[in-house]
């Protein structure tokens, strides 16, 4: 077991517990953190102990179970978002870093991790961070918390303890970078001009379509993949890379405890978390050979035929023309996810009889709202190719309305749930020369749900 208290939280200088959990030696591998902004789960903080992954590490608080984040990472593994948790109720944490699946389940293999709150408390701490990079990114980031408690339960029979943090962080860009931001890496070993070929037809990034627009700049071919030979038009990927998502996170906890007798105590505890990340998705998207899109109504993919015919304005010959061509017109790909997590709970515990036990009935949620903006509509897409309302080759002469008919934005609710009634109960019932003979039993109910799905346009 691995026991951090307190203290030796202040003295990481961590302003949350994902950042201080993922310092472990423990935690090798398989687990995401909010670098790995290609995710469905923006934002967000796992923990992966023993590299046996997300799934397989069981994150509990105050001994307790939490609901997984509103969707699974990469759409296939469930995980508790660390980032959903508080920091400034925490009074230690506890790292099982062997497998636990006997006592907890399937998803103990890996380790168990007990984030526990403060039970007493008192008076009040106030404290905030303010920090910034050191490279001049101009990324900073502020922090603030507040901790307070009331009664004592030795000498008043009850005790509650109030905590709130809140963190907001800057985006970071890989053009806020100074190395990065040209991702030109040519003095380096075996190292290219990291630009994006495009606006080209057929499969020749040499054959121009159109002309120098937007981001696009002409550079030699060979910079980008060595031995090729002419000149391509391509722009530079950095401004539409997030290295690091921007974030706003509200954390509150609230906990209670009530001294029914020499032997027996009721509480409660409830949790809120609220966070909010938003990062640039990715480039306007690149139509061209292999594009595919969703069709609903067949559960399939299909595949979009990008090909300008006779007549379109971009298409000077007599014969239908393949081509690629990225819509800098429509602007950056972006995303932003909104997470409200909660856990109410509520039990009794003490010791009867020389049984020490513990009854707890518990619902916790993660709710998350996720908006996209500037992709593309298909149909629209394949009307504008048809008709030649579109202008490929000189997106300047675009109307807006055009761009706003191709523009598509979208919302996938998804919402997680847990409810628990779980007891226990233990007692040592002999004394042997090697220590003292313990049983235990006890059960749990658990329901688990998820919901992740896809709303129209809007």
């Amino acid at each position: 077991m691995q026991v951090f208290s307190a203290k030796d939280l202040a003295a990481t200088g961590k302003t949350n517990v994902a950042d201080i959990l993922r310092t472990i030696s423990a935690n090798s591998g398989n687990s995401y953190n909010e670098q790995f902004t290609g995710s469905f789960s923006a934002g967000t903080a796992g923990l992966s102990l023993r590299g046996l992954g997300q799934k397989n590490t069981l994150i509990l608080v105050n001994g307790k179970r939490v609901s997984s984040y509103a969707t699974a990472q990469n759409l296939q593994e469930t995980f508790v978002d660390l980032n959903s948790l508080p920091m400034a109720a925490v009074q230690r944490i506890e790292v099982l870093k062997d497998g636990a699946s006997s006592v907890y389940g399937s998803d103990a293999v890996a380790g168990v991790v007990n984030i526990i709150l403060y039970k007493e408390f008192t008076g009040t701490e106030v404290s905030a961070q303010v920090g910034t990079s050191t490279e001049g990114t101009g990324q900073v980031e502020r922090s603030a918390s507040l901790q307070t408690g009331f009664g004592s339960l030795d000498e008043k029979g009850w005790s509650i303890v109030f905590s709130l943090d809140a963190l907001k962080r800057d985006k970071l860009q890989q053009s806020d970078v100074s190395w990065m931001r040209d991702s030109d890496f040519r003095g380096n070993a075996n190292g290219t001009l990291g630009w994006v070929p495009t606006n080209y037809f057929g499969t020749d990034p040499t054959k121009f379509l159109g002309g120098v627009q937007g981001p696009l700049q002409v550079k030699p071919y060979g910079d980008i993949t060595p031995g090729k030979k002419g000149s391509v038009l391509a722009y530079n990927p950095a401004e539409f890379r997030t290295l690091i998502p921007g974030v706003e996170r509200v954390h509150t906890s609230l906990r209670g405890t009530l001294k029914l007798n020499e032997d027996t105590e009721a509480y409660a505890d409830l949790l809120y978390g609220y966070s909010w990340a938003e990062q640039t998705f990715s480039a306007p998207l690149t139509v061209g050979s292999g594009l595919r899109a969703w069709n609903n109504g067949k559960q399939a993919l299909d595949t979009i035929n990008v090909v300008l015919p006779v007549g379109h304005p971009n298409n000077p010959g007599t014969t239908p023309l393949p081509f690629t061509a990225t819509l800098f017109d429509l602007g950056p790909r972006m995303k932003q996810d909104k997470v409200d997590f909660y856990r109410a709970l509520t039990g009794v515990k003490g010791v009867w009889q020389g049984w020490d036990y513990d009854f707890s009935v518990g619902r916790s949620g993660s709710k998350l709202k996720e908006t996209v903006q500037n992709f593309v509509n298909r149909y629209e897409f394949e009307k504008v190719l048809a008709d030649g309302s579109y202008n490929f080759a000189d997106q300047s002469k675009n109307s807006e309305a055009v761009r706003n008919r191709l523009r598509l934005s979208t919302l996938r609710p998804a919402e997680s749930t847990l409810t628990t009634v779980d007891f226990n109960a233990s007692k040592e019932i002999a004394q042997l020369p090697a220590g003292p003979l313990g049983f235990a039993f006890g059960g749990q109910w658990r329901q688990e749900e998820m919901d992740s799905r896809l709303r129209p346009p809007y």
